[in-house]
């Protein structure tokens, strides 16, 4: 691409609070007034998605399904029913590592009547493992059908998505950890940290298994914002198993699967 080419690139930004985190979408083209048109519209996909997964509103997906554990199964939408299989694939490959009822109960998912069951009537799922994630993908796929071709969206910077590449050309470049950086073309990486917050420090990845964990923090890319979460999430509370690109850290040391990309 010419120096001109990309001197005539538009960026625009649009933002939202959401999940308890801030998203932020850079949109990047020759025509500011499209940028953003599309950009609100996927803002709109994101703030779906938080009214969708927050179990903190009793009008939520989430919370329908939590009432009704142990009585009869819910129907859900396509979508919320797909991201739920995603974590069910998670959870068995992981060994458990990535629970959404944190070990507490068994899911059982219909495809053919498209409903979810919880099987324990104490038992609920929490999404909020992967639900900037999968708010992410929704909202890619809406920029993607418009026509929006040179992007990065964050939700709160622990979840990074591109869509194409720079206006340079380059690959969109996110910084992981000190001196760690992985370059993204149409694909996501998700970062989880055993401590969370800036001062109290306090644990929130547990190994619903066994309770513990030696992974400091994990990246891992995927071309599913979705994906990468859950599978940072499951390697941070002690999956045995590492997706293809992926990073963990380790009593200070990165260990950096073939596959990464720096």
């Amino acid at each position: 691409m010419t120096d001109l080419a990309v001197e005539q690139f538009e960026t625009v930004v649009v933002a939202c609070h959401a999940m308890a985190t801030r998203f932020e979408f850079v949109l990047c083209g020759n025509d500011s007034g499209f940028l953003r048109d599309a950009g609100e519209a996927a803002i709109e996909d994101v703030l779906d998605a938080h009214a969708r997964l927050t179990r903190f509103e009793r009008t939520s997906v989430v919370s329908a399904i939590n009432a009704a554990a142990g009585v009869a199964p819910m129907r859900v939408d396509n979508e919320v029913y797909g991201l739920l299989g995603l974590c069910e694939t998670v959870r068995e490959v992981s060994g458990g590592a990535f629970d959404v009822t944190m070990g507490r109960s068994a899911i059982r998912l219909d495809p053919e009547a498209g409903t979810v069951f919880i099987e324990d009537p104490s038992g609920s799922i929490d999404l909020g493992g992967v639900g900037k994630g999968f708010g992410l993908d929704l909202a890619a796929s809406t920029l993607r059908e418009a026509g929006v071709t040179n992007a990065l969206l964050h939700g709160g910077t622990s979840t990074v998505l591109a869509i194409g590449v720079r206006p340079d050309g380059e690959s969109w470049r996110v910084r992981i950890g000190e001196e760690l950086d992985v370059a993204l073309r149409d694909e996501a990486v998700s970062v989880s940290d055993r401590l969370e917050g800036s001062s109290a420090r306090r644990e929130h990845i547990v190994d619903p298994v066994e309770g513990g964990t030696r992974i400091a923090r994990a990246a891992v890319v995927h071309a599913s914002a979705a994906e990468t979460d859950a599978w940072s999430t499951a390697l941070v509370a002690g999956s045995g198993v590492c997706p293809e690109r992926s990073a963990v850290l380790v009593d200070g040391s990165w260990s950096l699967s073939e596959g990464w990309n720096g």
